[in-house]
């Protein structure tokens, strides 16, 4: 991610102009493309907070309604006098507890809307009912030009690999090297010794078994299946998990995953996915969903690693298309670090990337040319 503002709390980044930066000189040999390309502007349209269609055009008729102002609603106001302190209470004893995430969040918006990164004025009437339709739409394109995995390249990439390339229909960074497969059947195969390494799981949770929308793996299976004391450089590593905002989930990362790597624990940071607006993607209050992903430390101590660090920015509509930490970890980490991606969706110039959808957000159909 691009930092377009740091402070002592944390950051304020960009996904796409990092991902743009990647693309600014692609070696398109076989094929009559531009020299440059970026993610398309509408996956990152997101203007509102996430919720149905039926209550986005009842906000946007009250809003219509109103002089210009939201009003709250008297069952929003008698949730809230229910829960006034939920937020104060940490989720688990290694993390700070939402007030306290929803504070630090709230400053990085200020500083990033007075730096014009974000706009100011509330939504309007018509972002209200349009919802976000844009961005879900980008998004649901990519389901209908996907490549089946076996037509996808098992292998592409490498560390020569200079410039970004076309594969097929996928877009592959500079020094980029992606695995595709089940890491479970991959892990035996896999070799290196790497300096960090990021896993970002298929969390099993319960939207995604009624919905069968993707493949999970229980937290069992998750700890059978990654040879981490294999990969990770006997010098000293560090281990990123990234982790939803789940009590349970929390605490088998922290007491089971990384002891069972033989790592310690370090710290916990924070996602705050805000809209284009600065507001939360969904209240802080929610009981079911937060705005707020978490990615847990383990490994070497790491003397400059700071703790409870918030990184805020407009999320991709893309199902968990996170934002990219290579540059976040860079003043982490030594110069020549190797870096691997366990569970990948997408590729980072210069890193190992291995999973069963380790190529899926480098379809050119979510891409377009960036003007001269």
């Amino acid at each position: 991610m691009a930092i377009l503002y740091s402070c002592e709390s944390g950051w304020f980044v960009s996904h796409d102009k990092l991902v743009e930066s990647w693309f600014g000189d692609c070696d398109f040999p076989e094929v009559a493309q531009p020299s440059a390309m970026k993610l398309k502007d509408a996956l990152f349209d997101i203007r509102t907070p996430f919720q149905m269609d039926s209550a986005a055009q009842k906000q946007a008729a009250m809003l219509s309604a109103s002089d210009g102002s939201l009003p709250s609603s008297k069952a929003a106001q008698r949730r809230r006098r229910r829960q006034p302190r939920e937020d104060d209470v940490p989720l688990t004893d290694f993390v700070q507890p939402g007030s306290w995430i929803k504070r630090a969040a709230c400053e990085i918006v200020s500083a990033a809307v007075a730096r014009g990164h974000l706009d100011a004025r509330p939504a309007t009437q018509q972002e209200l009912a349009g919802n976000n339709a844009a961005a879900r739409e980008a998004a649901a394109s990519l389901a209908s030009c996907v490549l089946r995995d076996s037509e996808a390249p098992v292998c592409v990439g490498g560390p020569m690999t200079r410039r970004a390339t076309l594969v097929r229909t996928f877009l592959v960074p500079a020094g980029a090297r992606a695995q595709l497969g089940d890491i479970r059947q991959l892990a035996a195969f896999l070799t290196g010794s790497y300096d960090f390494i990021l896993v970002d799981p298929p969390w099993e949770n319960k939207s995604a078994k009624r919905k069968r929308s993707y493949a999970t793996l229980s937290r069992d299976e998750l700890l059978l299946a990654l040879p981490l004391s294999r990969l990770a450089c006997p010098e000293g590593c560090l281990v990123a998990v990234w982790c939803t905002f789940n009590a349970a989930h929390l605490d088998f990362v922290v007491r089971r995953l990384l002891p069972s790597w033989g790592l310690p624990y370090l710290t916990t940071w924070y996602w705050v996915k805000v809209t284009k607006h600065g507001e939360p993607v969904r209240p802080f209050h929610c009981p079911h969903k937060k705005p707020v992903e978490l990615l847990v430390f383990g490994g070497s101590a790491v003397e400059a690693l700071p703790r409870d660090q918030v990184l805020v920015s407009v999320p991709s509509s893309v199902h968990s298309h996170k934002p990219p930490l290579s540059e976040l970890i860079k003043p982490f980490v030594k110069t020549s670090a190797k870096c691997l991606e366990l569970f990948a969706r997408y590729l980072v110039p210069g890193w190992t990337s291995v999973g069963n959808e380790v190529l899926k957000l480098q379809h050119l159909a979510l891409y377009k040319p960036v003007s001269s």
